[in-house]
C-alpha cells in the first residue's frame, strides 16, 4: 500500500458520515484511476472505519471495497441484513447481484444463479430496465455454463430486446 493510499485511509477517521461516504466513494474512483490494486489490507482499513460511523458508511463502503476483502461473502450477507431492515430494494438487488457474481467467481453455479434470479425479481418490480439488462446478462451466462443454450440464447435476446 502506498503511502498516499495510507494517507487518504487515516484521513478517512476524522470524517462525518457524510464526508465519509463521499471520500470513500472518491477513494474506490482514486484507485480505480490509478490503477491502484484493491487489497485486502485496504478494504479491511476502509471498513474497520466505516464501521464506527454509521450503517449508512458500513454499508457505502462494502459497496465500493467488497471484492478485495477477505470475509467478502460474509459482508455481503452483512449488508444484506442491514438494507432488508431499511426497506431498500434497489440496494438490495445491488447486493444480490454482486453475491452471485462472488459465488459465480468460485464455480457455485447454483448458488450464483439463486441470487440473480431474487435480483431480477426486484428489478422487475422496480421496473429498473437498465440493472435488468446486466442482469439477463448474467443469466445467459449462467445458463451457457449450464449448456441450456435456448435458454442462454432466450436471456441474451431478452437483454436487447
Amino acid at each position: 500500500m502506498t503511502s498516499n493510499a495510507i494517507n487518504r485511509i487515516n484521513a478517512l477517521k476524522g470524517l462525518g458520515e457524510e464526508e465519509f461516504i463521499d471520500s470513500v466513494q472518491s477513494l474506490w474512483t482514486y484507485f480505480n484511476n490509478y490503477n491502484i490494486y484493491h487489497s485486502p489490507d485496504i478494504s479491511d482499513a476502509i471498513i474497520t472505519i466505516a464501521k464506527s460511523k454509521s450503517e449508512e458508511a458500513y454499508y457505502q463502503s462494502i459497496i465500493h471495497f467488497w471484492y478485495t476483502n477477505r470475509n467478502r461473502q460474509r459482508l455481503l450477507d452483512s449488508a444484506i441484513t442491514i438494507l432488508k431492515k431499511r426497506n431498500e430494494p434497489e440496494k438490495l438487488a445491488d447486493l444480490y447481484v454482486s453475491k452471485s457474481y462472488g459465488f459465480r467467481e468460485n464455480e457455485l453455479y447454483d448458488s450464483s444463479m439463486v441470487y440473480i434470479i431474487k435480483a431480477r425479481k426486484i428489478y422487475e418490480q422496480l421496473g429498473n430496465k437498465f440493472s435488468l439488462v446486466g442482469v439477463y446478462h448474467t443469466l445467459g451466462d449462467l445458463y451457457y455454463t449450464a449448456e441450456l443454450l435456448y435458454k442462454s440464447e432466450y436471456y441474451y435476446n431478452k437483454a436487447y430486446s
